[in-house]
């Protein structure tokens, strides 16, 4: 579990394996696993908080926007 925090750069992440769960400030949860691609655009502000969902590890790619 990483608590809420900002993006360090606007960047694509690709989820490889595994389940993530992302929690926005407005308390909206969302879920994404192997396939999704997230944008996250928050580089300002609190952020989003992150966790794994379920029993095995989350793997991602990311790769900056620009």
């Amino acid at each position: 579990f990483h608590d809420l925090h900002p993006e360090s750069r606007r960047q694509y992440a690709i989820i490889i394996s595994g389940q993530v769960g992302i929690g926005l400030g407005d308390v909206t949860k969302l879920t994404f696993g192997p396939g999704d691609i997230i944008f996250p655009i928050d580089v300002t502000g609190e952020g989003h908080s992150t966790r794994t969902v379920g029993d095995g590890p989350f793997v991602f790619c990311a790769t900056p926007s620009n």
